[in-house]
């Protein structure tokens, strides 16, 4: 790493995406049904591939350069798979799908008027 201004200056990780990759990540950031999350990682790897600096991505998507960083490096290491979110720790569930089902399905549709 190199030393600017008495801070290192971080290499941005190289993404070069696969025709088919590329086409995926197209689709997905500009898919009206994706979660929003996913559309944005799509569109950090995207802007990465075009070989713009964090900071500009950064300022076009309204995210944090941490935040380019962290999908960027995630997706050069994995792929793909590197975009999902991990499993993370807590508390395992109380109750199976069964009961959770079976609550859902007693649930009434739409709440009573109260007017």
């Amino acid at each position: 790493m190199a030393v600017q201004g008495g801070r290192r200056a971080r290499t941005a990780v190289s993404v070069a995406l696969e025709t088919d990759v590329r086409e995926r990540l197209v689709r997905r950031a500009a898919s009206a049904k994706s979660e929003v999350r996913a559309v944005l990682r799509a569109k950090i790897v995207l802007a990465a591939a075009d070989e713009l600096m964090h900071g500009a991505i950064a300022r076009d998507l309204g995210v944090s350069v941490n935040t380019v960083r962290k999908w960027r490096g995630c997706f050069a290491a994995r792929g793909m798979d590197g975009l999902r979110d991990t499993d993370r720790s807590g508390r395992p569930r109380s109750y199976g799908p069964e009961v959770r089902v079976a609550i859902v399905a007693t649930a009434p549709g739409c709440p009573a008027d109260t007017a």
